[in-house]
């Protein structure tokens, strides 16, 4: 298989099952919202934010294994990549022993703070200690899912994964014939993620192709690992504190209603957060290679032709989706959540600006430059949830929400432009040549939108499909035609030369 073939496969493949996966979860929330109401459903969006703080260190995890795998295939290392399997394995199980030991017993602490509802303690202190015992067997997710995304078997990873989502579609199913609770719900979705952790290991050991031997722990090798993940550790904790916190500090301010509208908000850019993300993180594995094997040709091709095709992807997309929120919102969980709509707007809009400078970031991945990522937002999240438990005493929901968005629309590209001029990935001209159709898509696109939008009445789905389908292609066009003619043949070419059929 050639690296395009690759690339496309594991791109294709991260879209189409995430897009699945999305539209289970899209039709499942509304449903799942109204059999449990606002109130018990914010309180599990609460216990979901418990469980994400203190469930970070597998990302990291996971993180190194797609890093580091990718390198030493590139360079036949096949033994220290089992001496990197059997190293983290250990950090592994301790984590998760005491990740699920935190969760266990947080409600002994913690629910008084928090002010949950005493009606509500008992339910969620069950579910709580439910999800501690559940993340102690989690410990081989992390290195499972690591091993089939460094041997770039997105597809199977994906595939898998479908089966938690179809796992949630049985607990609701269950919950509401058999009339219910929380628990129960929590319960069999947590048995579905414990079978898909099974069937991963289980092709995980089909993949290697290697016959895997035990080996002591090296220190050497978890130090280069770990030397990695320091920083990076560092902008995923930042990142959880910042998004997590938001949930609990509402919780304790204004109540678990309060955290149901932030959920649905934030629930709708989590959601295009992953259909994002994931064609980009499938790069990661080749990307690290070509930085191992100093591939310039291929990083140059990648961070201009592969952005701007991207960028041409993605751009259209989530602008008019954001402009048509409102309309969304109201179709999806109805009228009583025009709350939750500037919220989606404000962090769909962080969405769509970064990503015109997404590559840009798998390049610091792949070749370990998040230092300065790491070391800022993790001191900037210590002052975000400071600033934003005064907010949200002053102002209410949006209290949380602007410190956090501040973060991501002035500091952080602020901290990306520096990396670009230090590191030259790009030139200056290369970087703009790559943004500035998407700067100039989005400017005209509202502009058109603004001055349409009174003819714009959206009373159904088949209608909201057919206003999205005319502005998603109004902004196609106008996105290829602010690219330079030269750069809009390479995308074309790009994607005639993906044969998908040749493989």
């Amino acid at each position: 298989m050639t690296r395009k073939q690759k690339i496309f496969i594991n791109t294709a493949s991260n879209i189409g099952l995430q897009f699945i996966n999305m539209a289970i979860r899209f039709i499942l929330m509304p449903l799942v919202l109204a059999y449990f109401g606002k109130e018990v459903f914010g309180i599990n969006a609460y216990i979901g934010s418990i469980v994400l703080i203190f469930n970070f260190f597998g990302f990291a995890i996971s993180m190194s294994l797609m890093k580091y795998i990718p390198e030493m295939i590139g360079k036949n290392e096949y033994k220290q990549i089992n001496k990197l399997i059997f190293s983290v394995l250990p950090i592994s199980v301790f984590l998760y022993f005491i990740l699920g030991l935190l969760i266990f017993t947080f409600p002994l602490y913690g629910l008084n703070w928090f002010n949950v509802p005493e009606n509500l303690q008992t339910l969620t202190k069950s579910v709580m200690q439910l999800i501690g015992i559940f993340t102690c067997l989690q410990f081989l997710q992390p290195i499972a899912g690591g091993i089939l995304s460094g041997f770039q078997h997105f597809h199977l990873h994906n595939k898998i994964m479908i089966i938690s989502v179809i796992s949630s579609i049985l607990a609701y199913i269950i919950v509401k014939k058999t009339n219910t609770d929380l628990f129960y719900y929590v319960l069999i979705s947590q048995i579905g993620m414990f079978i898909v952790l099974i069937i991963k290991v289980y092709y995980c050991i089909k993949v290697i192709p290697f016959k895997i031997k035990f080996v002591k722990p090296d220190f050497k090798t978890l130090k280069r690992v770990f030397g990695f993940n320091l920083y990076l550790i560092s902008n995923q904790v930042a990142d959880h504190f910042m998004y997590t916190t938001d949930r609990l500090i509402l919780q304790k301010v204004l109540g678990p209603v309060s955290v149901t509208y932030y959920h649905v908000g934030r629930r709708i850019s989590d959601l295009v957060r992953q259909f994002t993300t994931l064609p980009t993180s499938a790069l990661i594995p080749e990307c690290s290679k070509a930085f191992a094997t100093n591939d310039d040709n291929f990083l140059t091709k990648l961070n201009i032709t592969g952005q701007l095709l991207y960028n041409f992807l993605i751009i259209p997309a989530s602008i008019v989706f954001i402009l048509l929120l409102d309309k969304f919102i109201v179709l999806w969980v109805g009228p009583d959540f025009k709350t939750s709509i500037l919220i989606g707007r404000l962090f769909l809009l962080n969405i769509l600006i970064s990503t015109v400078y997404r590559f840009f970031i798998v390049n610091l991945i792949s070749n370990n430059k998040v230092k300065e990522i790491g070391i800022s937002k993790f001191v900037y999240c210590i002052i975000n949830m400071i600033v934003s438990y005064i907010l949200a005493k002053k102002i209410g929901i949006l209290g949380v929400i602007i410190p956090t968005v501040f973060y991501f629309y002035v500091i952080y590209p602020s901290i990306l432009f520096y990396l670009l001029k230090k590191l030259k990935y790009y030139t200056i001209k290369e970087f703009l040549s790559v943004t500035l159709p998407s700067i100039l898509t989005i400017t005209i696109t509202i502009i058109l939108f603004y001055f349409g939008s009174n003819y714009l009445k959206v009373d159904s789905w088949i209608s909201f499909i057919r206003k999205f389908t005319v502005f998603y292609l109004i902004s196609s066009v106008i996105y290829l035609l602010f690219t330079k003619d030269s750069e809009r043949k390479n995308i074309f070419h790009l994607i005639r030369s993906i044969k998908i059929f040749r493989i």
